[in-house]
């Protein structure tokens, strides 16, 4: 089974994490290294001037005293025996558009992992409907590394969500 590791800037608590984690888990292997608070706008930083507690809270889901990039680095480097297929950062609350995303953790963390050689996606809404994002991600995350087969990954209907279709579009 693939492994997908998710973090975010918003906290292991984070509605957007949560409902990611439940659908993501239905399919694979998810660990969830998060900040243990939120550290929106954060950017790329790293901890250095105290010490970077660990919490695990059960086998799967893990809290950090730091940022979205410690919580990358010590993933990768102290917590998971191999590499993750694939790091998942968000469902972040709220967008991350324009120069916004050079102070998003959210985004800093994929960033930390696509540097580590982990294909990564960061991923914010503007709206409520975590659950909703959540069931598209497997869509728009298709890796060979991830995806076990060829089929395109149709989610399935939710309020307020609209079917996507097995075909590729292209712009003329």
């Amino acid at each position: 089974m693939k492994k997908i590791l998710l973090t975010n800037d918003d906290s292991f608590s984070a509605q957007g994490l949560r409902e990611l984690r439940e659908c993501l888990s239905t399919k694979w292997d998810v660990i969830v290294v998060a900040p243990a608070t939120e550290q929106s706008a954060v950017s790329h930083s790293l901890t250095l001037r105290h010490p970077l507690l660990v919490n695990e809270l059960d086998q799967s889901l893990f809290s950090v005293q730091g940022t979205p990039t410690d919580c990358v680095l010590l993933a990768v480097h102290q917590l998971l025996p191999e590499k993750p297929d694939l790091l998942v950062a968000g469902i972040n609350h709220g967008p991350n558009l324009g120069h916004d995303v050079t102070y998003s953790g959210t985004v800093a963390a994929a960033i930390e992992a696509t540097q580590l050689g982990i294909p990564s996606v960061a991923i914010s809404t503007m709206g409520q409907n975590f659950a909703c994002t959540a069931q598209l991600v497997p869509y728009f995350s298709q890796e060979k590394t991830v995806i076990e087969d060829e089929r395109v990954y149709e989610p399935p209907r939710t309020d307020g969500c609209h079917p996507i279709s097995g075909k590729r579009h292209h712009r003329s």
